[in-house]
């Protein structure tokens, strides 16, 4: 079932590629280098790493999540752990205010 999911998106991504490929070449030498400028930007931006949805779907074993600054105040942290997630926290801010500043969680 994942690899009929993987073809028929291989197939949908070929068909936009030569639909692109046959719009740029209506386009002027101009236009064409502008248009090649945003599909590097598009591209740039499709390289980022998997969400944890994403590993879910996709059966990937997730053991766990390293996090350098987690802001114990707003949910994302709890979210994850509610999923059953292990989160390691090199530090976890409690609150931020200007009056009081930084505080830590214990």
């Amino acid at each position: 079932m994942r690899e009929e999911r993987r073809n028929g998106y291989e197939q949908r991504e070929a068909v936009r590629k030569q639909k692109r490929r046959e719009e740029k070449q209506e386009m002027s030498r101009k236009e064409r280098r502008a248009a090649n400028r945003e599909d590097r930007k598009k591209a740039k931006k499709k390289r980022k790493a998997p969400s944890i949805s994403t590993i879910i779907l996709i059966a990937i074993m997730l053991v766990g999540a390293g996090i350098c600054v987690e802001k114990a105040f707003q949910s994302g942290g709890q979210r994850i752990r509610d999923m059953g997630i292990r989160v390691e926290s090199l530090a976890r801010i409690k609150s931020m205010s200007e009056e009081n500043g930084i505080e830590f969680c214990e």
